[in-house]
Parts: structure tokens; sequence; C-alpha cells
């Protein structure tokens, strides 16, 4: 995403003029996309699907909601969701071993995401917590943490809010002290 484009994002608060340009390209990239997307569908590689899909979709989209935010003046903590296929076996409950099935697609993308997403943060300075490697640190071994392949149980969200409580405290006392 270039400059132009957050000019052109930027007047469409202004000018219906800029919206509906906008608009226009919007729909002119999901026609590329559709068109580009037919040669891989079909094929099995997922790293490259998502590479071809994320740098035109996703990651341009999480670019610009990120931009939108930190022009609004919003603080921001993006997160990286915990997924049961991405938890060590040997941590898991017999009742989270039954659940774990299926192509491990996931396993294979995680550090590419992650390190996307990192870079992301790291571009507009947002706290970015990983929950992943959170979820395999011993001292929740053999707590059942989900319930499925990626909802958690309440103990789950006790790991998420106990990681997410400090940053979301230190940013409102930041805001508060910044106000005064």
């Amino acid at each position: 995403m270039g400059l132009f484009d957050y000019f052109i994002f930027y007047m469409a608060n202004y000018s219906a003029l800029f919206r509906s340009y906008h608009s226009f390209k919007l729909q002119k990239d999901v026609i590329k996309f559709i068109d580009e997307s037919a040669s891989f569908i079909s094929d099995n590689n997922e790293l490259n699907n998502h590479n071809i899909a994320s740098k035109r979709q996703l990651l341009r989209n999480i670019d610009l909601n990120y931009y939108i935010l930190k022009m609004e003046g919003i603080d921001i903590i993006s997160c990286l969701q915990p997924m049961l296929k991405l938890r060590n076996d040997e941590m898991l409950t017999q009742e989270e071993l039954d659940l774990k099935f299926g192509p491990p697609e996931n396993i294979e993308l995680y550090p590419i995401i992650a390190d996307e997403l990192d870079s992301l943060a790291s571009k507009y300075t947002i706290d970015f917590i990983d929950f992943n490697p959170i979820f395999n640190d011993q001292q929740y071994k053999e707590n059942q943490l989900f319930l499925d392949y990626c909802h958690l149980t309440p103990i789950g969200g006790e790991v998420v809010a106990d990681k997410l409580f400090p940053l979301v405290e230190k940013k409102i006392r930041n805001h508060l002290f910044e106000s005064k």
C-alpha cells in the first residue's frame, strides 16, 4: 500500500469522489485477486497459497486497519489467537488430545503469520501478543485450555486475561496521565 493509497483513504473522509475511487480500487483488487486465485485454489501447497493471498488481502487489510486506528488516536493491542494444533502434545489433557486432528497446515503457516503480524505491529509501534507460546508454558501443563480447535475453556480465558490485563491497564493509565 503506497502513499497514494493512504492519501485516497484519508480524503475519502471528506469527499464522495475519493470514496468512490477507493471503492472502485477495492473492487478492482478483489476481481484481480479472484482471477489470480484460480491458479492456486487446487494447489496443495498451503504455504504458497498463503504467500499469494496474504500480501494482497490479509496483510493489506490489517495494515490499513492499523493505520486508521493510529490516525484516530486509538491505542491497539494486536493478538494472535491460540490454537489447539499449536499446543505441544505433552501439554494436553486427554480431552484436548481427542480434539487434536486434521492436516498440519496451521503448523506450517504459524511462524510465517506470527512474523508478518509482528512486523506490522512493529511498523505502527503496536503491542503484539502471540498467545501460542504462552499456552505452551509448563505452568499450564495438563490444564485443559481449549474446548475445541480454538475456543477456550474458562482457564484458557484466564490465561489470556492475565496476559492482556497488564497491557490494557498500562494503556489506560497512560491515557489518564496524558489527559491531565
